[in-house]
C-alpha cells in the first residue's frame, strides 16, 4: 500500500505528520463522441450525442457505440414533453440501425399508422 505524507496543524499542539493511504487514479477509459440537434417549430428540439469508446487493442471484438436521444420541451411546454432514450449498438451496425428507423416510418406513413411529415 502506498502512503503519503502531510502536515497537519492541530490547535494547541503544534504540526503532527499523519500518514495515509494514496488514492491510485483510476482509469475509466476514453470516448470519442458527435453530437447534432433537429429543432422543431415552437422553441422544441431534438438532439443526439454517439459516443465510441477508444479502441484497445488488447480488448477483443467490436466496441458497443452509444447513442443517446433526447427531446428538449419548448419554453413554456410541460417538462413531460421532454424525453431521453439511450441504445447500445456494434459500431459496425450503427447504419443498419439508422436505415432500420427510417424505414419503419416510412412504412408507418405508408399504412397511415403515423401522419405525412409537416410541410417544413
Amino acid at each position: 500500500m502506498l502512503l503519503t505524507e502531510r502536515a497537519v496543524l492541530l490547535v494547541g499542539a503544534g504540526v503532527a505528520t499523519v500518514r495515509e493511504p494514496e488514492r491510485p487514479y483510476e482509469d475509466e477509459g476514453s470516448t470519442r463522441e458527435a453530437r447534432g440537434a433537429v429543432s422543431l417549430p415552437g422553441g422544441a428540439w431534438w438532439s443526439a450525442v454517439l459516443r465510441v469508446p477508444m479502441h484497445d487493442a488488447a480488448a477483443p471484438g467490436m466496441p458497443a457505440v452509444q447513442l443517446q436521444l433526447s427531446r428538449h420541451a419548448a419554453p413554456g411546454e410541460d417538462a413531460a414533453h421532454s424525453v431521453r432514450a439511450e441504445l447500445l449498438v456494434p459500431a459496425g451496425e450503427v447504419g443498419d440501425v439508422a436505415r432500420l428507423l427510417a424505414g419503419v416510418v416510412t412504412q408507418a406513413r405508408r399504412d397511415a399508422v403515423l401522419p405525412p411529415p409537416p410541410d417544413r
